[in-house]
């Protein structure tokens, strides 16, 4: 069992959060988390040893995190001229988009222990640094009539893989198909750069997200639950 203290959570958020990773093995007996006020673990959630320890040690059930994965299909040649990298010039156009668009479903909006509006701002972070190339390493943008309408952040996991960070589009513009043609256009990516698979995780409560990636053909690749325990 390992206790880790999460340093840039902890000052983000304003809460000494730490990590408790059982991976390896369920501990024998209960544990002492002095000075924290908060302690997250994900662990799989078929795992039911791990499950009732963590329920046992007062630990409480968040959500669960449903891990995507899509082996690249076939080159459609896909391309859109609607579609493009973002640039430092379009953040003050993304923020206003993402602002208050995942707070509804994100593991942090738990029994008020975190305020709205700094989930908020912890998602306009990732979005920000993932357009500077800082967190993920950039930013697709869907416009029309040169507004910018959707946003999709990626990650090159290693020279086989990449990862869908945040996807996102403006709430007057649901229902459209952005979100699917950046989805073709992370695949024509995929294809360009020699990727063979994308991979995705999305919070369990969040089903229109899950149907969205069944719909494009991912496959669930993993289940794991998020449990947390408020300390002080």
């Amino acid at each position: 069992m390992a206790l880790k203290i999460l340093d840039w959570d902890s000052d983000f958020f304003g809460l000494k959060i730490a990590n408790l990773d059982i991976s390896t093995h369920t501990p024998s007996s209960s544990f002492k988390a002095d000075n924290i006020d908060l302690i997250q673990c994900c662990i799989e959630k078929k795992n039911k040893e791990h499950t009732n320890f963590l329920i046992n040690n007062g630990f409480s059930y968040i959500d669960d995190r449903v891990e995507y994965i899509l082996e690249v299909p076939q080159l459609n040649n896909f391309e859109n001229s609607n579609i493009k990298l973002a640039t430092k010039s379009d953040l003050n156009s993304l923020l206003k988009i993402s602002n208050g668009l995942f707070t509804k479903d994100s593991r942090y909006n738990w029994n008020n222990i975190i305020p709205s509006s700094k989930i908020d701002e912890f998602y306009n972070l990732w979005l920000e640094k993932s357009v500077k190339g800082e967190f993920d390493d950039f930013c697709f943008i869907y416009e029309k009539n040169g507004e910018i309408i959707g946003f999709s952040t990626i990650r090159k996991i290693d020279d086989k893989n990449i990862s869908i960070g945040l996807i996102g589009v403006k709430q007057e513009n649901h229902g459209q198909g952005i979100a699917q043609k950046l989805i073709q256009q992370i695949i024509n990516y995929t294809h360009n750069n020699n990727f063979t698979s994308i991979n995705v995780a999305t919070e369990g409560k969040n089903l229109s997200a899950q149907k969205f990636y069944d719909k494009n053909e991912f496959r669930v690749n993993s289940i794991k639950s998020w449990y947390y325990k408020i300390c002080n």
